[in-house]
């Protein structure tokens, strides 16, 4: 069941994060959940971060970003990237500490 795979108690975030939550039935595709949410989230924010829910982040992944952001020469630059591919722990339960195990270089 979703219910016991993802944290839906957002509450404490909603100051810095918004989400739009569709049924299965009603996915299109990546295409379609990423124009959704522009149309739907984005609010005119000077930066603008988006992601898919199957994510793994390294420490301080957002210092790194706002970093690598620095480094390019446009105030319009795209920071974008493939995810590494991870393992999960065999006793892995949603909402424990995250033990993924990632591996760079590789692709799902």
């Amino acid at each position: 069941e979703d219910v016991a795979c993802f944290r839906l108690d957002l509450d404490e975030f909603l100051d810095r994060v918004r989400s739009v939550f569709l049924h299965y039935s009603e996915a299109r595709g990546p295409c379609y959940a990423r124009a959704l949410i522009q149309q739907k989230l984005f609010r005119g924010e000077d930066f603008y971060f988006q992601l898919d829910s199957h994510y793994r982040m390294v420490r301080h992944w957002d210092e790194e970003l706002v970093t690598q952001h620095g480094w390019c020469p446009s105030e319009k630059a795209i920071l974008t990237t493939y995810p590494s591919s991870y393992t999960l722990p065999e006793d892995y339960a949603p909402g424990g500490p995250d033990r993924a195990v990632l591996h760079p270089n590789t692709h799902p």
